[in-house]
């Protein structure tokens, strides 16, 4: 056998090491894994070699002086081991030496998290992906509003508030009521919410509680709110026919006293009488009359406060928690996984609760066609399956996620081609003129004009007969001559016109600009030529030019200035109704992609996104208000109100799966 301090080897008889004088016994080291071997055993228990008998203990000790023993290393070198110092086998080295106590604890922190043995869900609540308020909704709620009260900071909370207080609280204004519920006064008639500050007055008036002060002490990361039985009301509008309410509470008994004040604060205002029932082991507190009846009931289930408009919303809720809850719903999952780790509120929209509507039922079917191409890209009213909208503060303002399920076989191939060929750069979007109030963009135009067509509002009978009719009166087929060629990148945009000209959009001082880029340039000279001697036939009188290195034809009537400028250039074909706001963008001399406002909104979007819309609603306001007697003006300033804190809108879309659109919007508030 070897001693364990040198490694030499001797005889199994043998008690003392002749080179350190060493018992054997005590440090037996097993040949193969030199692990130490308890005295009497023949057997290693770390790999179970066999080692032959075992000696006899041995009580006699060795020199205290004993000359500390060398042993040759692997390279020459000398390894010199202290008396009494054990040769720890690699293993043992790694996961206390190498490791060391930090490590450990680091290694033990990481399977706390893994294990979660306490259902703490940290690792989801740090990649957002958890939402302890969803976890009690039921699985067919039609409508999910949730909170995360941690995702955002103080300051950033009352920077937000402040943007919209000044529009959205007016103090002096009489009190409206709500539509249904706790907050409708029994001797007033029910009727619309004017704003949000009314309805924080109103729960305020009913409750005696003062939301959020009372939330405060107790609240934990996660609420939410859901909308049940989604159905048709007498306008065929949606309604919601039951309410359920989830609190995540970090103080137990904070929590059980703000429910308590709930009860005899209600039971006084409202004249309430409550009674107690046991489900599912929770005591519940509910308004003592018949269940259709009821306005109230709520109960403490472990960390969650579940409020809810009868008894059988907080059953639903208590059945959710043991697992049949709206998190579990596939599309829900599908979404969730795509969420970004930063959001403070989110909206989903269960599409099985909202199959009997059509978007067609609820906007004029044409409009549905042209919005859906226009910001999404696809016809939405046919392909959703599911939506989820998380909410997030950024440096300009709040970003929206927006996460929406198709389904890729009722989606017009037009659309998906368009989606899948959104590119982070745009030529054309990068020659907008920094005075563009609003743009729209995309990467093929002949795409947007096919996925408007293929749309639910649109039929094939309409199609052709806009393209007969465009036909006759022009003398060219619009897709087959033109937009068929325009298959590239391209924007529409308006910006500011100065003096008054007859291009002008909606009697507003504003001239409209199309950039197209082309693939082939000659045959989009063919069609420019067609359209010259199309508007000369019917008394346009065209005059040819060049500018900047663009080929230009104004066209204008006898008893006017030229209000119909096209042509192309450096690979563009384009199309606007006023000389200087066309020239803007083909120069690019002053674009807007460099003015820093624009920037920190781009910058909300993610890297693989391009603006597919902008507006700058604050420049619009202002132009739309100059076109106005002061009696109109007056009305219109009143009826913005509402809408003055947001001051710019950037949208984006592209897939972030095979079957799932990411719309990101970006909306600009005042700066911090």
């Amino acid at each position: 056998m070897k001693c364990p301090y040198c490694n030499q080897e001797h005889p199994d008889t043998a008690r003392f090491c002749t080179n350190t004088g060493q018992q054997l016994e005590e440090g037996r080291s097993c040949p193969n894994c030199a692990d130490r071997i308890p005295p009497g055993k023949t057997t290693c228990p770390t790999c179970g070699t066999e080692i032959g008998s075992a000696a006899y203990p041995l009580t006699e000790k060795a020199p205290a002086s004993a000359p500390p023993p060398t042993t040759a290393e692997p390279g020459g070198g000398v390894l010199v081991v202290k008396q009494g110092e054990k040769r720890r086998s690699p293993g043992r080295l790694l996961a206390c030496g190498c490791l060391g106590v930090p490590g450990v604890v680091l290694l033990l922190l990481v399977l706390f998290v893994v294990i979660d043995p306490f259902g703490l869900h940290i690792w989801g609540r740090v990649n957002g992906k958890y939402d302890a308020a969803l976890e009690t909704m039921p699985a067919d709620t039609g409508v999910y509003i949730g909170i995360n009260v941690l995702s955002a900071t103080p300051a950033e909370l009352e920077w937000l508030t402040q943007s919209f207080t000044a529009y959205l609280i007016e103090p002096s204004r009489p009190v409206a009521a709500s539509t249904t519920g706790l907050a409708a006064p029994t001797n007033q008639p029910a009727q619309q919410i004017a704003n949000p500050g009314d309805l924080l007055q109103e729960i305020t008036q009913a409750t005696g509680l003062h939301i959020p002060n009372d939330l405060i002490p107790w609240v934990g990361q996660y609420g939410g709110i859901g909308l049940l039985d989604i159905s048709a009301g007498r306008t065929g509008y949606p309604v919601s026919h039951g309410w359920v309410i989830a609190i995540e509470a970090r103080d137990g008994g904070k929590a059980d006293e703000f429910l308590q004040t709930l009860r005899s604060n209600v039971a006084d205002r409202r004249d309430y009488s409550f009674s107690t029932e046991t489900i599912e082991g929770y005591s519940v507190t509910f308004h003592d009359v018949p269940e259709d009846e009821q306005q109230l009931a709520f109960t403490r289930a472990g960390r969650m406060v579940l409020i809810a408009s009868n008894l059988d919303g907080i059953r639903q809720m208590l059945s959710a928690q043991d697992g049949k809850s709206l998190a579990e719903d596939a599309i829900y999952k599908q979404l969730n996984a795509q969420r970004p780790r930063e959001w403070s509120a989110s909206l989903y929209l269960n599409h099985s609760q909202f199959e009997q509507f059509e978007l067609a039922d609820l906007l004029p079917s044409e409009a549905s066609g042209v919005l859906s191409s226009l910001v999404l890209g696809l016809p939405v009213a046919d392909a959703w399956e599911g939506v989820l909208i998380n909410g997030a503060i950024v440096s300009a303002g709040l970003r929206l996620d927006v996460f929406t399920a198709f389904s890729r076989d009722q989606m017009p191939d037009a659309s998906l081609e368009m989606l899948q060929n959104r590119s982070a750069n745009s030529a054309a979007v990068q020659r907008v003129p920094r005075t563009a109030v609003i743009y729209t963009s995309g990467p093929r135009l002949d795409l947007f004009y096919e996925s408007i067509f293929t749309s639910d509002g649109f039929s094939e009978e309409s199609r052709d007969n806009f393209e007969e009719g465009f036909a006759n009166q022009f003398g060219f087929n619009l897709y087959d001559d033109l937009l068929s060629d325009l298959d590239n990148s391209w924007v529409l945009y308006a910006a500011r016109a100065s003096g008054d000209n007859e291009g002008r959009l909606l009697d507003l001082p504003v001239g409209a600009a199309l950039l197209a880029e082309t693939s082939d340039s000659q045959a989009t000279q063919d069609t420019i030529d067609t359209l010259t001697e199309a508007l000369e036939e019917v008394f346009f009188t065209v005059e040819q030019d060049s500018r900047n290195g663009f080929s230009w034809n104004e066209a204008a009537t006898l008893s006017s200035a030229p209000f119909i400028f096209y042509g192309q250039g450096e690979g563009f074909f384009f199309l606007g109704t006023d000389r200087e706001v066309l020239e803007a963008g083909l120069t690019g001399s002053t674009p807007l992609f460099e003015q820093t406002r624009y920037q920190e909104l781009t910058n909300g979007l993610s890297g693989e996104l391009t603006p597919s819309l902008y507006v700058d609603l604050d420049e619009l306001y202002e132009i739309i208000g100059e076109a106005m007697s002061d009696e109109a003006r007056e009305r219109f300033e009143d009826s913005i109100d509402p809408l003055r804190a947001i001051q710019q809108i950037v949208l984006g879309t592209s897939l972030s799966e095979p079957d799932v659109l990411r719309t990101v919007v970006v909306i600009g508030l005042p700066p911090r």
